[in-house]
């Protein structure tokens, strides 16, 4: 469903367009459920027309045949003269055949996408479409034969609802992700169907980043200083206000978002380019705090800008490292900031960060353009102030040539980003990029003995332009990609093909 600032739910009104089902055809008692826009909902199709308050429908009988393993589905409806948003609902247990009512009146064409999911992951097991004309008879049958996935292992992000051409994704768990991307797109998974939200005061802007810490708490940002929250119930645009001595950019591209801990310790933080940086915490009172970030380096921060930010939990404190153009690299923790020499060329981009804690030891990974990669292995005592003896080191190179090797030229070329997903307590970590490329850090010490070899590629049968993506202590990966959109999962919850 599109809603504007509101919970999705299982009925979509737009405009004039009333959309709803009526389901478990062929049942003779019926069930009358109506709801604040006046749409019902039938035991049977016939039924449900004849309610008292929804006679005067145009009901489109759907009935489908050769469903493939699934337990849900998701269908997806448009109307060829609505034409500013289509209309989403989903429903769920293993129906194969229901209605879809349009109020009297309504002309064009109705479209119906159907698409089945297994497990609550958002891969396509098998899809069918068609089409219906109106004004016809009250009620047109629509005979679908679904046809089967033949993508091994996931076809996600395959649905045709305009979902975004450059998708970023965030999620809590498999079947709570959220997809943000161009011309305001956001679209939330929640176990069986995809369900589009507006933005308020940035619909329209592109969107290139999204993170959460629950599922009720979500950021999004982008373009013209566009940043979004989703508490669980709306999307709202809280007020932003200049932070320190050097302000943001007038008009600020943010780039990534990461945030850590809880209640008053809690912090989210915000990158992007021209070194603009932006906070919010719980003295914040909602506010999101702008600046610029120079992190007190030897660096001009403002003339480049940051890629990637990634925040984890300490006792006491919040760490977070942030990655930039010309291997700028810096950490924010204990209430102070320091740039981190890391011996990267000029033009190599720090596209993602990692940082795992066991309660002892912190483990810092990033990876960049040109196949770049580095790791360091502390004592988290051991580095408490800028100034601390035993900091991470990110400047050895150890990790280059193995990476390389593993996930080949194409994966590692100047220009294509590579990015890392995992959970804080991980001891691997997934490695995504260009043309599908699926690679796993596996652990060894920080510095790899010589018959180690610290990466391995995993099998994708797509060619997408992967970033990173949800990754959990279950084994369970979900990364989008681009060029074309595409999603890869693997994990226990689907078998591949």
């Amino acid at each position: 469903m599109f809603t504007r600032n509101a919970a999705p739910q299982s009925r979509a009104v737009l405009g004039l367009l009333d959309f709803s089902l009526a389901s478990g055809l062929g049942r003779a008692a019926a069930k009358r459920v109506r709801g604040a826009a006046g749409w019902c909902l039938g035991a049977t199709v016939a039924a449900a027309v004849a309610l008292s308050g929804c006679d005067g429908r145009q009901v489109a009988v759907v009935s489908l045949q050769g469903r493939p393993d699934s337990d849900s589905l998701g269908v997806y409806a448009s109307l060829s003269t609505v034409t500013d948003r289509s209309l989403v609902t989903g429903i769920s247990s293993s129906l194969d055949q229901f209605g879809v009512e349009v109020p009297q009146g309504q002309s064009g064409t109705l479209s119906v996408n159907v698409y089945a999911y297994k497990n609550g992951v958002p891969c396509v097991r098998g899809a069918a479409s068609g089409d219906v004309e109106l004004p016809g008879q009250y009620k047109q049958d629509l005979s679908l034969t679904m046809k089967a996935s033949a993508t091994a292992g996931c076809d996600g992000l395959s649905e045709k609802i305009g979902l975004p051409a450059n998708p970023v994704l965030w999620a809590s768990a498999v079947n709570d992700v959220w997809v943000v991307g161009e011309a305001g797109k956001i679209f939330h998974w929640n176990g069986s169907v995809y369900q589009r939200l507006i933005a308020p005061t940035y619909d329209g802007k592109d969107f290139y980043a999204v993170w959460g810490s629950s599922k009720d708490d979500v950021w999004m940002a982008g373009k013209d200083n566009a940043i979004v929250h989703w508490d669980g119930t709306a999307l709202t645009a809280p007020p932003q206000q200049t932070f320190g001595v050097v302000p943001a950019p007038l008009r600020t591209t943010w780039r990534s978002i990461s945030g850590a801990g809880a209640g008053a310790s809690k912090v989210v933080l915000f990158v992007g380019d021209a070194g603009a940086a932006a906070f919010t915490n719980e003295a914040s009172m909602g506010a999101v705090n702008t600046y610029t970030a120079d992190c007190a380096g030897p660096l001009t921060v403002s003339a480049l800008s940051w890629r990637t930010v990634y925040c984890t939990a300490k006792p006491g404190y919040v760490d977070c490292w942030l990655g930039g153009d010309d291997g700028l690299l810096a950490r924010f923790w204990y209430l102070a900031c320091k740039q981190f020499p890391t011996n990267l060329s000029a033009g190599v981009s720090i596209t993602s960060i990692w940082e795992g804690y066991d309660g002892t030891n912190i483990d810092v990974r990033l990876v960049g353009t040109g196949g770049a990669v580095r790791r360091s292995m502390r004592p988290a005592a051991d580095c408490k102030t800028v100034l601390g003896p035993n900091c991470p080191d990110l400047t050895g190179p150890f990790y280059d040539g193995p990476l390389r090797n593993t996930l080949g030229s194409g994966a590692t070329a100047s220009d294509a980003p590579l990015f890392l997903s995992g959970p804080a307590d991980a001891s691997e970590v997934w490695v995504t990029g260009v043309g599908g490329t699926v690679g796993k850090w596996i652990a060894t010490q920080e510095k790899p003995l010589p018959d180690q070899v610290p990466f391995s590629k995993q099998p994708s049968s797509i060619i997408s332009a992967l970033s990173g993506g949800y990754a959990d202590s279950s084994g369970n990966l979900l990364v989008p990609g681009k060029t074309p959109v595409r999603m890869v999962y693997l994990g226990p919850l689907l078998p591949t093909k």
